[in-house]
């Protein structure tokens, strides 16, 4: 599920890194670079030309910078689905996800790019990253994964954020979203130790596809995914649930409606008890069933940030979320 890497201004990562980033994450490549006013930014298929045009801006544009190679997990393997994403409208912002968010995709666009692209800007775009509070929110949203922002708007406060950056690792003045950028691929395999953690290792190659796994909660999570006999990857995992020990299966064709452990209603992803957890919500009556994904986030998140921010001490221990 893609390397995303952060990148320190005046920080250049190795040509070998790069190279070793794309090999394990194939589907698709992209950079930002933080130009004081502006973001340049390029993606395509093509791990050589994009590592080459970085390399390139890099001499000429020393910003703080990211980029990012992709695995396909969500939506087709495509340029339109390579990282960074734009946030909307907004030229002077930019977003890349290492991870799954938990956002449908639609239309062969993937769950990042719905997530900046309609969802980010609909919750109050960039700016919104200059509360605390919200940046807590969108960490609790985004749990198991990482996203890197870029911004040049004015109204953002911060060149750079990285969310839940304590689940990637700083090399020096460079922070990676996993350890893939370390190994080649024939030197280079998965470990299959669970959705959220790093999963990965210096091992002999096998046939299992390896995926990020993303660093978070791995004693509560086990691995099922196996190659079927189309030589296919069937993606499963065994959760367990922090309260009562409870364990479920979940796979792509529940993954969606997993929200509390059906033995004792606690949220699999903050742990707490369904009367104290903001990551539900429950959207009005006769409301559409296609309106619940996206929509119901979007306005959740833009009524809890508002709120927030009405109180205005973003350093409060007392957590409004």
């Amino acid at each position: 599920m893609c390397l995303l890497t952060f990148i320190q201004e005046y920080a250049t990562p190795t040509y070998e890194h790069l190279k070793n980033s794309a090999a394990n994450n194939p589907d698709g490549f992209g950079y930002a670079i933080h130009d004081r006013t502006r973001i340049i930014t390029n993606s395509g298929l093509n791990a050589d030309k994009i590592i080459a045009e970085f390399f390139e801006q890099r001499e000429k544009y020393q910003g703080v910078a990211l980029f990012h190679s992709r695995i396909t997990t969500h939506g087709g393997t495509t340029v339109d689905n390579c990282h960074p994403f734009r946030l909307g409208n907004d030229q002077l912002s930019v977003v890349g996800h290492n991870g799954m968010l938990p956002i449908k995709e639609r239309n062969g666009k993937s769950d990042t790019r719905i997530f900046a692209e309609e969802l980010f800007p609909a919750w109050g775009g960039a700016s919104t990253l200059n509360s605390k509070k919200a940046r807590k929110k969108l960490a609790k949203f985004a749990a198991g994964s990482k996203l890197v922002f870029l911004s040049a708007n004015p109204a953002v406060q911060n060149d750079y954020t990285i969310i839940n950056e304590n689940l990637g690792t700083w090399d020096g003045d460079i922070w990676w979203s996993n350890n893939s950028y370390k190994y080649g691929r024939s030197t280079y395999t998965y470990s299959g130790s669970g959705m959220y953690t790093s999963g990965w290792s210096q091992s002999a190659w096998t046939d299992v596809t390896p995926i990020d796994k993303n660093g978070y909660d791995s004693e509560l999570v086990q691995d099922c995914t196996y190659i079927d006999e189309n030589g296919e990857e069937v993606w499963g995992e065994l959760w367990k649930c922090s309260s009562c020990g409870h364990t479920e299966y979940v796979c792509e064709a529940n993954v969606n409606e997993a929200e509390l452990c059906p033995e004792c209603d606690t949220c699999w992803f903050c742990h707490n008890d369904r009367m104290l957890c903001s990551c539900l919500w429950t959207p009005p009556t006769n409301t559409p069933t296609d309106w619940f994904d996206e929509a119901r986030i979007a306005q959740k998140y833009q009524d809890d940030t508002q709120r927030a921010l009405s109180v205005g001490n973003y350093d409060s221990t007392y957590d409004y979320y």
